[in-house]
């Protein structure tokens, strides 16, 4: 029996040493996270700091997560996003030895300040690399671990992009409705047009939703895109007045190659609703 309850014992006593022992890099949003992830597997624990019920671009980091960012060997950030700039002002003298990695870098960034650069397999390809890096030089020992895991990540990053241009090829040229400007980017690499409600973070005025409801009306726009995160009254009144069904989309969900998927899926299925004529917006 003393031997069952020793071993039991240090069982428990290996596995709280071991815990201990997995350093913790912080992300600034959760998609982010898929890409850590993927590279790193267990290796790491990632810690988000954007909730997912909060566009990144209205997020504020409180006090105690800025403290927290001190246990984090390296912060990945996107670069672009108004808190990140709040958190390089003070993370030297909060934490000192966190390595601050921007995910922005070596990417074609827009002129429209879009941040969303994750919606975009290419860029992401190109985040993917600068994780890797990040990581194979804070923990070179796990070198050939991550490299194996990187190849099959871009792999998959290949995959996903032929399986995006399928579905969108024949869209070229469309034109799609949303209300919070997060998919330039994404557009962009697929030949569309997006036109956002919502311009530099205000609501519109009665005039633009005014242009912005004609514009639909003459173009048969039959679907306006949401997402849960942002306040969508605007989106709202605007679908009520045109009779467009309103979809919601998550930009900022953790499982980023289902979203991509659903997006382009959701945008598809838009673009083949009734007689819709988005190209000639």
């Amino acid at each position: 029996m003393k031997k069952i309850i020793f071993s039991l014992f240090f069982s428990v006593i290996s596995a709280c040493i071991l815990a201990s022992s997995i350093p913790t890099v912080t992300v600034s949003i959760a998609p982010e996270k898929y890409f850590v992830q993927m590279i790193a597997k267990s290796s790491v624990d990632v810690n988000i700091l954007t909730p997912n019920n909060v566009e990144a671009e209205y997020f504020s980091p409180t006090p105690q997560q800025l403290i927290n960012l001190k246990n984090s060997d390296l912060y990945f950030q996107i670069g672009l996003l108004h808190f990140e700039a709040t958190i390089n002002s003070k993370i030297k003298s909060i934490a000192p030895n966190t390595q601050v990695i921007n995910l922005s870098q070596n990417l074609n960034l827009t002129s429209n300040a879009d941040p969303h650069i994750w919606l975009s397999v290419k860029n992401a390809q190109v985040m993917s690399q600068t994780i890797y890096n990040a990581l194979c030089n804070k923990y070179p020992q796990n070198k050939a671990f991550y490299t194996k895991n990187y190849q099959k990540l871009q792999a998959h990053n290949v995959k996903l992009a032929k399986e995006m241009t399928f579905i969108l090829k024949k869209f070229q040229g469309y034109s799609f409705i949303t209300y919070h400007p997060a998919y330039s980017y994404f557009a962009s690499e697929y030949g569309l047009n997006e036109v956002a409600i919502e311009q530099n973070g205000k609501e519109p005025s009665p005039q633009q939703m005014a242009n912005i409801i004609q514009l639909a009306k003459r173009n048969h726009i039959p679907t306006i895109f949401i997402q849960s995160q942002v306040n969508d009254k605007p989106a709202l009144v605007i679908a009520k007045q045109i009779r467009a069904q309103v979809i919601v989309l998550n930009p900022m969900a953790e499982n980023w190659p289902n979203n991509m998927l659903n997006i382009a899926t959701k945008l598809s299925g838009s673009f083949q609703v009734g007689d819709y004529d988005s190209r000639s917006l």
